[in-house]
């Protein structure tokens, strides 16, 4: 009999990347960050990303909440969405279900192409349509 895998914990302190209690109703990047991994080479990387709320009035709003990730440490150059998780109305988020509450889980990497490694690594929500209230989301990253 196979076991489960086993759900990593998540140090929430210090593998944060955005951590705001406050809607995000613009474009912007997190809380936290950017964060240097110090990687020079493919890293593994395991995000966890908790939405507590979505505004969904208009029926047009999306929220694509990204792990971008840079070669230069202010992210003035070379950035990179490593992740896109679209969420938002379902009329625009191409699922089949309105954003809610919920805590996704996405493995990843450090690398664009699987080729540009990016060392420095920062949460970013795109936002688009009729934005009253915003999205409540926090990002964490294990490099495990």
């Amino acid at each position: 009999m196979t076991q489960p895998a086993k759900r990593r914990m998540f140090d929430e302190t210090n593998e944060a990347l955005h951590t705001s209690a406050s809607a995000v109703d613009a474009s912007a990047a997190g809380s936290v960050g950017p964060v240097d991994t110090g990687a020079v080479s493919r890293t593994p990387l395991m995000l966890k990303i908790v939405i507590n709320s979505a505004e969904i009035a208009s029926n047009d709003e999306l929220y694509t909440i990204c792990l971008q990730g840079s070669t230069t440490s202010d992210f003035s150059a070379n950035v990179y969405n490593l992740v896109a998780l679209p969420v938002g109305a379902t009329e625009v988020n191409g699922g089949a279900a309105d954003a809610a509450a919920a805590i996704h889980y996405v493995s990843c990497d450090n690398t664009w192409n699987g080729t540009t490694v990016c060392r420095y690594i920062r949460a970013y929500c795109i936002v688009a349509g009729t934005i009253a209230t915003g999205i409540v989301y926090k990002m964490y990253y294990s490099g495990d």
